[in-house]
């Protein structure tokens, strides 16, 4: 309530015409490069995904709640984790742990491992 003899402010009215968007010009894109030579990028992995990988590589078989307890996190904690890193490596909703070891080792992901096809004898 407004005290007597003071009138409010008055308010702005919104515009209710919309704005005209201009549209840019276009322009000529490149070509996509061959799908030969396209390069997958595997997003950078947390340090928590990083820690279950490891644990992974060494126990590629553990149940959640077991690789829960050596990194003391909750089961719910490593599935959330798994599921990440399923997306992060393109693997599929039912890839287990071996799996995701397997995409990780290919693509260098693992501490200490280089990416399969660099360095390492042969």
């Amino acid at each position: 309530m407004t005290p007597v003899g003071r009138a409010r402010p008055a308010r702005a009215k919104r515009s209710r015409t919309a704005v005209p968007t201009v549209a840019a010009p276009i322009a000529a894109e490149p070509d996509p490069a061959p799908a030969s030579t396209t390069v997958v990028s595997t997003p950078a992995l947390t340090p928590r995904e990083a820690q279950l990988l490891a644990a992974l590589a060494a126990d590629p078989a553990a149940s959640s709640a077991a690789l829960g307890g050596g990194l003391g996190i909750a089961a719910g904690t490593v599935r959330k984790a798994l599921g990440a890193l399923r997306q992060k490596l393109g693997a599929g909703p039912d890839a287990d742990g071996a799996a995701l070891v397997a995409l990780a080792r290919a693509r260098g992901l693992l501490a200490g491992e280089a990416a399969i096809g660099e360095g390492g004898s042969g």
